[in-house]
């Protein structure tokens, strides 16, 4: 078993343990969890199922990534990147129905606008890694944690989010020379 594996094992342990409890025991998986392709940061949770959403940031290193070195090569190029990747991901975000109480299962990202500008939703840095950061509204029946959704939420969801709906398209980019 790697290192990643228990990291991820212990976040599943952990929202096992507090699956039905009060809203608040989601505290508990504040923090850093290792995956074997990501680190998924759960930086800020919500204190309700009708609160602002869980603040969470997704870290990948270039390797996880695969995005072509041409698309992080200048500063310029990085940029219009994290836009696009930002864009992608804000879109296949809003797609995802929410599950049970107030805001539980909602996943937002800030959705850049149409002028390529720096911003803070996606960040690819100088080699190829990217920090995505978003909000997950954490599953609730009622006030209670709900474990399975939020499983299911933060193992299955998220990550086909990351890489399905956003990364894998960036693959195929064709980037015009000079730019």
């Amino acid at each position: 078993m790697t290192h990643s594996d228990r990291e991820q094992d212990a976040l599943r342990a952990r929202i096992a343990r507090i699956d039905g409890r009060g809203y608040k025991w989601y505290r508990e998986i504040a923090g850093e969890w290792r995956f074997a392709t990501y680190t998924l940061l759960v930086d800020d949770v919500q204190s309700d199922p009708y609160a602002t959403p869980t603040a969470v940031r997704v870290r990948m290193g270039r390797t996880s990534v695969g995005i072509p070195e041409a698309a992080y090569g200048t500063q310029a190029r990085r940029r219009g990147a994290a836009t696009c990747l930002a864009a992608r991901f804000a879109e296949a975000a809003h797609t995802i129905p929410g599950r049970g109480s107030g805001r539980s299962g909602e996943v937002r990202m800030e959705h850049p606008g149409q002028t390529v500008l720096s911003q803070t939703a996606l960040i690819l840095d100088e080699g190829g890694g990217l920090e995505a950061r978003f909000r997950v509204g954490l599953p609730a029946h009622g006030r209670r944690v709900a474990g399975a959704l939020a499983t299911e939420l933060l193992f299955e969801v998220v990550p086909a989010l990351i890489l399905a709906a956003a990364l894998n398209r960036l693959r195929g980019l064709q980037l015009a020379r000079g730019a």
